[in-house]
């Protein structure tokens, strides 16, 4: 992955048509580097194996010791922040949401899925090893499934992932790690203020940006 000195927008699968997945490891936490923030439009999973990092998501900051599983909704602003100090291995999944949907006015989606993908749900940003044993082996277990399918791309591979995915979100509400809620207008608006700035900034960052610029955007 490849980051410029400017806000990113990523772009992870432009092809509709494609399995809307992607899977990778890391290890020495990108060479100590600052991944800066950035946002897009999938979700993303990351499995700390190891290490220590601080990272940046939604504007809070935290730091990462350990065996640790990190949430990072679509759209939510997220980096690393630099430290010479900072090490870590482990495993990023990226995916669109669409992966998780189901057939329309399928129930289940109703009531599960789609508050996860129209952001109406609050999901834990960090699940970590130390703070829920039992909980975070058996979500690492999932995961590891996963990288271990998405190597091998045996047969109905996508299938399998995509099961797996939704049996990991499934153990989430089981644990009451998911809540539902009604995520105010104030907050809603917010939300698409931020990411216009993001997008503006993402498509001009080649070009002098003032602060005016992204103060007419709001």
């Amino acid at each position: 992955m490849k980051f410029n000195n400017g806000i990113l927008k990523e772009i992870h699968h432009s092809n509709d048509k494609e399995f809307q997945f992607s899977s990778y490891s890391f290890n020495s936490l990108y060479d100590y580097a600052k991944v800066p923030n950035h946002l897009h439009e999938e979700l993303e999973i990351i499995y700390f194996k190891n290490g220590k990092a601080l990272y940046e998501i939604d504007f809070n900051k935290y730091l990462v010791e350990g065996e640790s599983i990190i949430i990072i909704r679509k759209n939510m602003v997220h980096g690393v922040e630099p430290n010479r100090m900072a090490q870590g291995e482990g495993n990023i999944f990226i995916f669109n949401t669409s992966l998780m949907e189901g057939a329309s006015f399928d129930f289940v989606s109703s009531k599960y899925i789609n508050p996860i993908i129209n952001e109406e749900a609050q999901i834990p940003k960090i699940i970590s090893l130390k703070e829920n044993p039992e909980s975070f082996n058996y979500l690492k277990t999932i995961l590891e499934e996963i990288s271990y399918i998405w190597v091998e791309k045996k047969v109905a591979y996508e299938l399998k992932i995509k099961n797996r995915v939704l049996e990991f979100f499934a153990h989430l509400y089981e644990l009451n790690f998911i809540k539902i809620n009604n995520v105010s207008e104030k907050e809603k608006q917010k939300q698409i203020k931020i990411e216009r700035v993001f997008y503006y900034i993402h498509e001009n960052y080649k070009k002098k940006i003032i602060l005016e610029d992204t103060s007419k955007i709001l």
